[in-house]
């Protein structure tokens, strides 16, 4: 009995014999569990799958879901597989001392499998000041840099929370 090349499971053949209880029961117990395909080993081994399952007359269309160890869950959108890693985000506090600015680094907790969109925002500020904060490092998969100053130039002793958000869009 030939088996789909994305779900492992079992169909007829047509040179196997008639017994639809049987079919039924295989595609019961073969699908039960395979609402997401693979797991697989590597986005190689997916792509191989993808491909073998559309030579059999399937397409490929938004809401393909699967499983790629080391890469987590991905959706298929737009003609590419997406990370389902939708939103990640945090806090991080900035010190103006004697200067206009400040600036560091942020890390993401879980790596993205692409470049993600960031937001950052200035969230507070002691004492009360107006501050603006930027990206000033192209957001990788891993992090981005950041840059936080006060609006008119001023120097002074600042802290500020800076709160951002990095997300797949």
């Amino acid at each position: 009995m030939p088996t789909d090349p994305l779900t492992s499971s079992r169909y007829p053949a047509g040179s196997d014999s008639p017994n639809i209880a049987q079919y039924i029961q295989n595609a019961v117990v073969d699908l039960a569990d395979n609402t997401v395909t693979g797991p697989f080993a590597t986005t190689t081994a997916r792509d191989a799958a993808f491909t073998a399952w559309t030579a059999m007359g399937n397409s490929m269309r938004d809401g393909l879901e699967c499983y790629v160890t080391g890469v987590g869950k991905q959706v298929y959108r737009n003609g590419a597989w997406r990370s389902t890693v939708a939103l990640q985000a945090g806090a991080v506090t900035a010190n103006i001392t004697s200067s206009t600015f400040s600036q560091g680094n942020v890390t993401f907790p879980e790596p993205f499998p692409g470049a993600p969109n960031v937001m950052l925002t200035v969230l507070s500020t002691t004492p009360s000041r107006e501050l603006i904060a930027n990206v000033v490092t192209f957001p990788t998969t891993t992090g981005f840099g950041w840059r936080v100053r006060e609006s008119t130039g001023t120097t002074g002793t600042y802290s500020a929370v800076l709160m951002w958000f990095a997300g797949m869009i």
